[in-house]
């Protein structure tokens, strides 16, 4: 029988996460009728019909969200071991006996769908398959809650400034492929850019799985470098906002677009200043950038990209979906060789 309240959980949380247009893509692939005005319409005239007629499955929908809330809005910080131990790690055996000594295999049957847990928990584990396991996936859903300012209050002689308590659902995502390629994906915090305590306790949340102290941080510094150096051959590609250059000595130079349409390599004096610093100073690097890969035939909308922070870190500021996610993250390995 179907478990209509899960149905009703799983719509509610794809509403958080994506759009109307993605989940109506999902059921016209389906040959369905897909036309809805609202999320309530969208459950109530396409999704509970469907699932109550067997046309679509509740593991299909939670496809669907795993691929919607698992890619993009995120800082991704990425690592490497060798082949031969990420081979063990996500050996399936190996994979669960972790999760039973910590009573968590249950999730290699079916993931859970939790909204916002009072302390972080696991909810997915599984294995991304191309007739072997090219890829084990693991991941975390907390709670977070943030202070929203939203006016003031006289009280006497005196101004309070009120908050109101926002609580917000995030996902964190490790994924381990085959080749020792490691990335850990930390959902974007509304008021802070520092995620180092987010990697540290994502990482003691799977040590059990993917123990850390195998892997080593892969740095972003070429492709920081060539982002900006062979900016003229990647045109048709990226769009530029903004980008830092720093020495040895600490010294910093950062030149940054007056909006976030144009493009920081048509202003032949701004572009002009980083290449003399880069030509004149053998230490001066590219610390960070800020830049768009352009809409194509892979990607929607252009997409923004931020090369900054620690030096294995990115991040993607909206969300996206799976496959342009691969996309940029195929881009960006392939400028850091």
């Amino acid at each position: 029988m179907v478990d209509l309240e899960e149905v009703k959980r799983i719509v509610e949380l794809l509403e958080q996460t994506t759009s109307l247009s993605v989940v109506s893509a999902f059921l016209k692939g389906k040959g369905l009728h897909h036309s809805a005005g609202s999320w309530g319409n969208l459950l109530e005239k396409r999704i509970i019909p469907y699932v109550q007629e067997y046309a679509i499955a509740v593991d299909e929908l939670i496809g669907l969200l795993r691929n919607a809330e698992e890619s993009g809005g995120q800082h991704v910080f990425i690592y490497q071991c060798s082949e031969d131990v990420a081979l063990s790690i996500i050996d399936r055996s190996n994979v669960k006996a972790a999760l039973e000594k910590n009573g968590l295999d249950h999730l290699l049957v079916k993931p859970l769908v939790l909204e916002q847990p009072d302390t972080p928990q696991l909810v997915d584990v599984r294995w991304e398959v191309s007739g072997i396991d090219t890829a084990l996936i693991v991941k975390q859903v907390e709670r977070r809650v943030y202070s929203k300012f939203v006016g003031t209050e006289p009280h006497g002689n005196q101004i309070h400034k009120v908050y109101e308590q926002v609580r917000e659902r995030a996902v964190n995502v490790a994924k381990l492929h085959r080749s020792g390629f490691l990335e850990l994906r930390i959902a974007l915090h509304k008021n802070s850019s520092k995620y180092e305590d987010d990697v540290y306790r994502f990482f003691k949340a799977i040590e059990g799985i993917i123990p850390p102290s195998s892997f080593r941080e892969v740095s972003l510094g070429v492709a920081k470098n060539r982002i900006w150096t062979e900016r003229k051959a990647l045109s048709h590609l990226i769009r530029y906002s903004d980008s830092t250059l720093r020495d040895e000595r600490g010294n910093v130079l950062r030149a940054a677009t007056g909006s976030d349409v144009s493009d920081l390599k048509d202003n032949d004096a701004v572009a002009g200043s980083l290449d003399y610093l880069l030509s004149n100073d053998k230490t001066a690097y590219c610390h960070g950038s800020s830049f768009w890969f352009r809409k194509n035939d892979h990607l929607a909308n252009d997409i923004r990209v931020t090369l900054d922070g620690e030096p294995n870190e990115y991040a993607l500021t909206s969300k996206c979906s799976a496959e342009e996610y691969e996309y940029v993250l195929s881009k960006i390995r392939l400028l850091n060789k």
